[in-house]
């Protein structure tokens, strides 16, 4: 098992303090956010530029990008997080669910969207893990195991975030 530190508990400062403070920590492991409108430290609008900018950043800190963490499920969003990922080596991406908690036809949808993305992570050589949280579709041990016995797909797992 790997044990790292998100760079969103640094949303405040830029990506190379992040990496800094992370590695200080003792963390030899990180989540690079990249969460639109509250913490983007991994950023694929900014292009290629970006890319060797993280990649210096990440060699200077000594720390290895093990996943990144998009919290969104838009399929638009992540068609270009899944490009940066695989530029930077990163082999995870994190996301929630969307959709809304206890309401049957928004957890079907859920399921479904989901079960598009990892299938587009599969073909892109990513791994799409699902952080199940308070207030969306998949939520708790019951809607995580539902998803996983309804999606029937290899690149699909699942992040608990305690």
């Amino acid at each position: 098992m790997k044990v790292g530190c998100n760079t969103v508990v640094f949303a405040a400062v830029d990506l190379g303090t992040a990496l800094e403070h992370v590695a200080m920590a003792g963390y030899e492991n990180v989540e690079l956010a990249a969460i639109r409108g509250m913490c983007e430290h991994a950023n694929p609008d900014l292009g290629k530029d970006h890319v060797n900018e993280v990649r210096g950043l990440l060699e200077d800190s000594g720390l290895t990008a093990t996943a990144m963490e998009v919290a969104s499920p838009d399929r638009e969003r992540l068609e270009s997080i899944f490009w940066l990922a695989g530029e930077l080596e990163i082999g995870i991406v994190n996301i929630g669910s969307g959709g809304e908690s206890g309401d049957e036809e928004s957890t079907k949808r859920s399921i479904a969207n989901i079960a598009d993305l990892a299938s587009l992570a599969d073909e892109n050589g990513i791994r799409l893990a699902v952080k199940p949280h308070v207030g969306q579709a998949i939520y708790d041990g019951k809607t995580a195991l539902r998803l996983t016995d309804e999606v029937d797909e290899t690149a699909l797992g699942l992040n608990f975030d305690p």
